[in-house]
């Protein structure tokens, strides 16, 4: 039996690794410390990668919400979701109709929904899980 996938999400270790580089085709700053990115958003933080249609930040909840072709990917991860949200604060987040691969775990699959509950705990719907290779028939 295979162990379910999870994300783990990465702790800064040094004032470099604290920095984002963002890049968006626009960029919009609302009075309430909303930023909304859209047209080619990536989101570089540490070792992680967020690719995404729009993005929009919210600098007080400390919570993003990706929309649309979202990619997350990090050296272990590789997410392609329609949606993503975000809590940086409590290191949650829920995706929503994902395909994903674990190079860690030599794993991927597809899932109507994925949620991070925490750090060791996660829940899915409708999951698929494999080590087979794409295009194998095992």
């Amino acid at each position: 039996m295979c162990q379910a996938p999870g994300f783990v999400f990465v702790a800064p270790t040094d004032a470099s690794s604290t920095q984002s580089v963002i890049e968006a085709d626009s960029m919009i700053r609302s009075e309430d410390n909303f930023l909304y990115f859209s047209g080619a958003v990536e989101i570089r933080h540490s070792a992680q990668t967020l690719r995404a249609d729009k993005v929009t930040l919210d600098e007080q909840a400390e919570s993003t919400l990706a929309q649309g072709q979202v990619i997350f990917e990090d050296s272990n991860y590789h997410v392609l979701a329609d949606e993503m949200t975000q809590d940086n604060k409590n290191q949650t987040a829920r995706f929503t109709s994902l395909e994903y691969q674990l190079d860690s775990q030599h794993a991927r699959g597809t899932a109507q929904e994925f949620i991070q509950l925490d750090a060791t705990r996660s829940r899915f719907l409708n999951l698929s899980y494999t080590t087979c290779d794409p295009g194998s028939k095992s």
